[in-house]
């Protein structure tokens, strides 16, 4: 999907913007766990980029691979490497790996579940029908698949032709009906929204490396397990340390002290060439008078 119909000298740039939103959103959400992911946060960082591995396939699949790409063993198991994950995410992105399925697809799957073909489904008989099959739902996710259709009930069944006196009478959280066709083209049009606005970004960024030919900065995030960078000197440092200041001045004093030895190594001589010119003029003198 991000990859589709990229030239061959595209693909480093969008492989770069993948990281630095991955960078942006932690160093944002994720700025206390010092450079790593929670592992329960994993699927849905994947999902907001528009690829939707089930939770069987995150766990089976998701997490062990990025395990594999891990650097170190020295951290807390329920968390994930940045870079590790970054890897793995561009990897299945360029594959489009877990793409969301079309509408008519999704459709069709709730269609066989109504059985009365009333266009709804109970949500009740939703989730046990998955549950049957392995696929369950946590108390969160539950609430917010509740929270998502109460909040969007009223397009959700404007999109189905109901009049507005009906959608009034209607209540999700008593009725608890879930309106699967009106979702499915909901989810989908969210879906295309969000991935028009990041190919927005994307286009912004490619902009920039264009008309530089170097990436935007990195957003930083912190890891203490990282070697510290050696820094380099540079020309305009800043003012040392008092025990840097107390070394520079060591070489200063011993090469003043070197300056003042010479000065009376100097001044010696002068002494000397005018004490005999002194004994010379007396000399002088004395024969002068004689």
């Amino acid at each position: 999907m991000f990859f589709n119909k990229l030239l061959p000298y595209e693909i480093p740039i969008m492989e770069t913007f993948i990281r630095y939103k991955v960078r942006q959103i932690v160093s944002i959400i994720f700025k206390e766990f010092n450079g790593y992911i929670p592992r329960v946060e994993a699927p849905y960082l994947i999902r907001y980029f528009l690829q939707f591995p089930s939770q069987s396939q995150v766990v089976d699949e998701s997490l062990v691979e990025i395990s594999k790409l891990e650097s170190s063993n020295d951290k807390a198991k329920e968390l994930l490497e940045v870079e590790a994950f970054e890897k793995y995410l561009i990897t299945i992105l360029k594959a489009n790996k877990y793409a969301a399925y079309d509408k008519e697809t999704l459709i069709e799957a709730f269609r066989i579940l109504d059985n009365e073909k009333n266009g709804y489904l109970d949500l009740h008989t939703y989730y046990t029908f998955l549950k049957r099959y392995g696929i369950t739902f946590t108390k969160e996710q539950i609430a917010e698949m509740e929270s998502f259709l109460l909040k969007n009930d009223n397009e959700l069944l404007e999109g189905l032709g109901v009049q507005n006196d009906e959608v009034k009478k209607h209540k999700p959280t008593t009725t608890r009906k879930f309106y699967y066709e009106s979702y499915v083209r909901k989810v989908l049009g969210d879906n295309q929204k969000h991935f028009d606005e990041l190919m927005k970004e994307y286009k912004a960024f490619y902009d920039e490396y264009q008309e530089t030919k170097k990436f935007p900065e990195m957003p930083s995030i912190v890891n203490d397990n990282l070697p510290p960078v050696k820094e380099e000197a540079q020309p305009n440092q800043p003012a040392p340390d008092q025990g840097q200041q107390n070394e520079v001045k060591k070489p200063e004093e011993e090469k003043a002290k070197e300056g003042e030895q010479k000065k009376e190594g100097e001044e010696k001589p002068k002494e000397g060439e005018e004490k005999k010119e002194e004994k010379k003029e007396e000399e002088k003198k004395e024969e002068e008078k004689i």
